[in-house]
């Protein structure tokens, strides 16, 4: 059984500590934070929050108090 398909070697090179810089040197603020019902808050109350930020990000956290 001879096989007709050659062996392919690709080499892909990517420089890591550009992309590690660039993330290290932008920290994410909080643009806006809701509840759970869409209104807006101005202190972290206690129960579930939505967080935006300037980057696009949204993170939803449940604080205890």
């Amino acid at each position: 059984n001879v096989s007709d398909h050659r062996p392919v070697a690709v080499k892909f090179s990517f420089n890591t500590t550009d992309l590690i810089s660039i993330f290290l040197k932008h920290k994410k603020q909080v643009v806006k934070v809701v509840n759970l019902l869409g209104s807006e808050i101005i202190n972290n109350n206690s129960g579930l929050i939505i967080e935006f930020y300037d980057d696009g990000s949204v993170e939803k956290k449940y604080i205890l108090k």
